[in-house]
């Protein structure tokens, strides 16, 4: 019975410190996605200008990462029902995001299509270059921490493990 029980414990702290690092890759692959997507966007704008829906929906199916597809499927969802951009609406089931992360997506895509195709070009250049920083930092933290988490609750596990013991 003690021996279930320490593996148990084992094996819980060891997922709980995988669920953390996994949080810390979810926001890379998000980033990475967001990236992409502007990458995307500043071609599709720039030279075919079709429009957004039509870039955004077609973005869907190229991009895979399934929260930041949420997040444009909630966009389009706004754009499609006239309802007001909030960040309640746009996050929706997007948990892993800091508030000034969300407020600068927020920003963007509030901005998204307001202006002409010139400026708004220049408009997202400049928003890739953000990102660009973001994701090296981004991948950086997860290259240090997601090791760490892990490793440290499998240890943590095996110090209550010991203690029971």
């Amino acid at each position: 019975m003690k021996l279930v029980l320490i593996i148990l414990l084992v094996v819980l702290c060891g997922a709980i410190g995988f669920g953390i690092s996994n949080v810390y890759k979810q926001r890379k692959n998000f980033y990475e996605s967001y990236l992409s997507f502007l990458e995307i966007l500043k071609t599709e704008i720039g030279f075919s200008a079709s429009k957004l829906d039509e870039i955004i929906n077609k973005s869907i199916f190229n991009l895979h990462n399934k929260d930041f597809n949420c997040l444009l499927k909630n966009y389009i969802n706004i754009l499609s029902s006239e309802v007001s951009l909030t960040k309640e609406i746009l996050f929706k089931n997007i948990k892993f995001l800091n508030e000034n992360e969300k407020e600068d997506i927020l920003l963007f895509f509030k901005n998204l299509g307001k202006t002409d195709i010139f400026n708004q070009v220049d408009i997202i250049k400049s928003k890739t270059e953000s990102v660009k920083g973001q994701c090296e930092k981004l991948k950086k933290e997860c290259e240090k921490f997601c090791p760490l988490y892990t490793k440290l609750g499998i240890l943590s596990g095996l110090f209550l493990a010991l203690i029971i013991l």
